[in-house]
């Protein structure tokens, strides 16, 4: 069994999530194993199953084939994955450390990097 990248908590009904590439804007189709310029939504949501009541929430597993980067990982809460869907959260992913950052809890520069030194 290999390890979780994280565990989703909350009061969501139907979550999913989607993977953007931030160097390129490239999607991860999950459906096809693969970065794409516009795969179809359905096929570049990554579903995360029933939560798991143990835990209180969804172990979440990223795709063994996930090119190293940092990516923009989107949180939707619909039934069906539409393009309407409205996102919930977002996180920043850094493979393939699967480092998960809220971006907005840190002092970013002009170009959407971590300041590591004062402004």
């Amino acid at each position: 069994m290999s390890e979780h990248a994280f565990i989703l908590y909350g009061s969501y009904q139907n979550p999913y999530l989607r993977l953007v590439r931030i160097a390129d804007g490239l999607v991860f189709d999950v459906a096809a194993g693969l970065l794409a310029q516009a795969p179809a939504w359905a096929d570049s949501a990554l579903a995360l199953g029933a939560k798991d009541a143990v835990i209180n929430g969804w172990p979440v597993d990223l795709p063994e084939n996930l090119p190293n980067g940092a990516y923009d990982l989107q949180l939707y809460d619909a039934a069906a994955p539409s393009q309407s869907d409205a996102m919930v959260a977002g996180w920043r992913l850094v493979m393939p450390h699967k480092l998960l950052v809220n971006p907005t809890e840190f002092p970013l520069d002009v170009f959407g990097r971590i300041r590591i030194t004062g402004a």
